[in-house]
């Protein structure tokens, strides 16, 4: 397998491709406004298994939590347009390690979406951020972070919020270290 089809099978990618189907970014389909509409409106994670646009993202992501996926599902319904050039935390944090004023989202805000517990915390504090976003985020980032949320992700979000990159441990690309936490 090569590498390009490697990373096209990561379960970000098949998180992206499922969003690209609903939202109508893919010549084969139409937007499905109606699903997307319900998922917005969905408050916890079990609110996204009785609409049944979620079922396809289940079937690519299987062996996920099914809360954690249904989670994702409502949060990348609230996402209009992908922006893969910029991680998240990039997008809402600082210029500079030493400006302080120049990120999206205060610190305090910052702080508390990284102590955020539970599936549907989860979804509430990432529907929040992308709203913040005003719908615009790279959505293999966003979809690989919810899925793997804990503390690795914590750990690399908070280093690209600060802008302290070059002092970031090496990342493992497939964050099979938080595979365990996110699994049924």
């Amino acid at each position: 397998m090569s590498d390009q089809s490697e990373k096209a099978n990561t379960p970000a990618a098949r998180a992206r491709q499922w969003w690209a189907d609903l939202s109508g970014k893919t010549d084969q389909r139409k937007q499905d406004r109606g699903a997307l509409a319900k998922l917005r409106r969905c408050r916890r994670p079990v609110d996204a298994l009785t609409i049944s646009a979620t079922f396809p993202l289940m079937q690519r992501l299987p062996g996920f939590n099914h809360d954690r996926v249904a989670a994702l599902a409502v949060v990348l319904a609230h996402i209009r347009e992908d922006d893969p050039g910029k991680k998240v935390a990039r997008a809402i944090g600082r210029k500079s390690l030493t400006d302080e004023e120049s990120a999206l989202l205060s610190e305090g805000r910052f702080r508390r979406l990284l102590q955020t517990q539970g599936n549907e915390e989860l979804l509430t504090s990432m529907v929040r951020l992308v709203r913040h976003m005003k719908g615009i985020a790279n959505i293999n980032d966003i979809a690989g972070s919810v899925l793997y949320w804990g503390d690795e992700t914590r750990r690399r979000w908070a280093f690209d919020y600060y802008a302290a990159g070059s002092a970031a441990p090496d990342s493992n690309d497939n964050q099979d270290s938080e595979l365990e936490e996110a699994r049924p």
